[in-house]
């Protein structure tokens, strides 16, 4: 399935429903609002498959795994998530059946945890999947909590 055709049929769903998100998937970029004294917090990861999740793991797996790590990389800093971005390299021989899982999984976590998914890429590949995912989530000014300020207690 080429590029846009694949975005039609299951990222261009309207899948941003906050009222923050101005422009969401679809287009060259994510727009979204930041309410006054608040702070972006933003955190990306990349995974490789057969390096950072078996080759045949589950996609649903694949998408639980690609979630977690930067959700709670937004946790860690003491910030609420806002939403994420989604970066797909596929190869022609991956099922659609297991990018649909994917997806499907990818944003029905995003939602509950109030980052749904308003944006992203997908790219051609020869080698393993890469997964690779942005978050980006808010703190009040001044109150976010890097790793230089942790303390016994």
């Amino acid at each position: 399935m080429k590029e846009f055709d694949l975005i039609g049929r299951y990222f261009s769903n309207g899948g941003y429903k906050r009222k923050d998100v101005i422009i969401g998937i679809g287009d060259d970029c994510a727009v979204t609002k930041v309410p006054e004294n608040q702070q972006l917090a933003v955190t990306t990861d990349t995974l490789v498959g057969g390096v950072h999740f078996l080759s045949d793991a589950p996609a649903k797996s694949v998408a639980y795994k690609t979630v977690a790590v930067n959700l709670s990389d937004l946790a860690a800093m003491g910030a609420q998530p806002r939403g994420l971005l989604l970066s797909l390299a596929l190869r022609p021989s991956d099922r659609v059946s297991a990018v649909r899982a994917l997806i499907s999984t990818f944003s029905k976590i995003g939602d509950r945890y109030g980052a749904p998914l308003i944006g992203g890429d997908l790219s051609r590949i020869d080698g393993p999947m890469v997964v690779s995912v942005t978050a980006i989530g808010q703190t009040p000014v001044g109150r976010y909590l890097p790793r230089d300020a942790g303390q016994p207690g």
